[in-house]
């Protein structure tokens, strides 16, 4: 809620009487006079929450300067969000000249919490006068992972030099060369950057390149990139292997259909879980967009055999709507056949803490649309495992018998071992989105153990 008594007067000197305003519980007075020279000269301070501080106006030769001085102590901001800050120091200054503002300020934080994201400590410093400076920041704390990291730019008008170092769940990264960001007639462009993973290159590396202003372009590459340091966003995802490939991204405009290229080699890649690791495969991923429409092709190989293919196309695009809701309503083709480690297929669901393991095939032909597909084929498996590290669950020997008929997954029938007992279950699961992906299960739980 906001409420303020507010006396203007106007004038050749407007003046503002800030006799009482409150923001969020944080209660502000001051009072402000326009100085002949255009500037507004005067200071409001302000305190509640825990804040406290004070902003002081000034004419500098004819230009705006503000001074801000601010403290927090065990300050708890109302909002649709928590946030909380521990301890909090604000000292800043700022001159707006016409050409570039002059910018000194030092900001330090110590257990802030804003949602998932925590600070346990943090600081940060600008030096930005005259057109150019430096940046500091230092920070650590946690945003569903552990992180630290430390940055430094130089900056100028049109030219920005910034190197990052830091550690992620436990996996160190650096940016080889410092990246570099050029803005030219509003265009800013980032020259080609290298960002190694593990100490040097142990755990691979991604070069980033691209410009954004007139349209977004983005390039990327990955060179023999551990997956594991996915772990770094995703704790206990659990997959292995390395990934070289190539992704090549451009759109004109906010409505235009980008065009992308991906191409990726995924080798020995493996998921694992709380009792074992899955069988090592090779993925080969080839795709495309452009205003035809999209298309994407894989191939998994465990040894030198096959064991997985898949096609999808997505075309031709239609007219009207935005590019994404075009792509959804094209017509689908395609189809996919898998006889290989479930684990592969199941890692798609980017799903920490669970693992799906044992042999499972799949046959199926696409066609409809991707928000109401029609899907003709079968599921089988007979020695699943599945196993939830959170709630200790475990199923084993499972046995699956379905059947994709058109927009719904047919679960003729369930059943495994859970502890002592078993379970059974059969029903539909609806893959339609214009359906609101409907579910209908039906399971019977025989002395079955499903949590620890």
């Amino acid at each position: 809620p906001f409420t303020a008594d507010v006396l203007v007067t106007p004038g050749t000197q407007l003046a503002v009487d800030v006799r009482r305003a409150v923001f969020a519980g944080i209660v502000a007075r001051g009072r402000i006079v326009q100085s002949a020279a255009g500037p507004f000269a005067g200071a409001l301070q302000f305190a509640g929450q825990g804040l406290t501080g004070n902003v002081r106006l000034a004419n500098q030769g004819g230009y705006q300067r503000a001074d801000v001085a601010a403290r927090a102590y065990g300050a708890k901001i109302p909002g649709m969000v928590d946030f909380t800050i521990g301890r909090a120091i604000v000292d800043a200054s700022a001159v707006l000249y016409p050409k570039a503002p002059e910018v000194i300020a030092d900001v330090q934080i110590a257990d802030m919490r804003y949602g998932e994201v925590v600070l346990s400590a943090a600081r940060a410093k600008v030096n930005y006068v005259g057109g150019k400076g430096t940046a500091q920041a230092l920070a650590t704390g946690s945003s569903g992972v552990p992180f630290r990291l430390a940055m430094n730019a130089k900056l100028s008008p049109d030219n920005y030099l910034v190197a990052l170092k830091g550690q992620a769940n436990g996996i160190d990264f650096r940016t080889a060369n410092p990246a570099r960001i050029q803005a030219t007639q509003g265009v800013y462009r980032l020259s080609p950057t290298r960002i190694d993973f593990g100490q040097g290159t142990a755990a691979g590396a991604a070069r980033l390149a691209g410009s954004y202003g007139r349209g977004l372009n983005a390039q990327a590459r990955l060179d023999k990139l551990d997956l594991s340091v996915l772990s770094a966003l995703m704790p206990n995802l659990g997959i292995g292997g390395t990934a070289t490939g190539s992704l090549d991204f451009a759109q004109a405009n906010s409505t235009a259909v980008p065009t992308a290229n991906v191409r990726a080699t995924v080798s020995n890649f493996t998921r694992t879980g709380i009792a074992a690791v899955s069988d090592a495969v090779d993925i080969v991923f080839a795709g495309t967009l452009n205003a035809d429409g999209g298309t994407g092709r894989a191939l998994v190989r465990r040894g030198p055999t096959v064991v997985g293919r898949m096609v999808a196309n997505l075309r031709p695009l239609g007219a009207g709507a935005s590019w994404s809701e075009r792509l959804m309503a094209a017509p689908l083709s395609g189809g996919i056949r898998y006889n290989g480690p479930s684990a592969v297929l199941f890692s798609l669901a980017a799903l920490p803490n669970q693992q799906l393991s044992g042999p499972i095939a799949i046959g199926a032909d696409f066609s409809g649309r991707v928000q109401a597909p029609r899907l003709n084929g079968i599921v089988r498996a007979d020695a699943l495992t599945y196993d939830n590290e959170v709630y200790g669950t475990r199923l084993s020997q499972m046995a699956i018998n379905a059947r994709f008929n058109n927009d719904r997954l047919e679960l003729t029938q369930l059943r495994a071992h859970a502890g002592n007992g078993s379970v059974q279950a059969q029903g539909s699961v609806g893959l339609a989105a214009d359906s609101g992906f409907p579910i209908d299960l039906r399971a019977t739980l025989d002395n079955a153990q499903l949590a620890k």
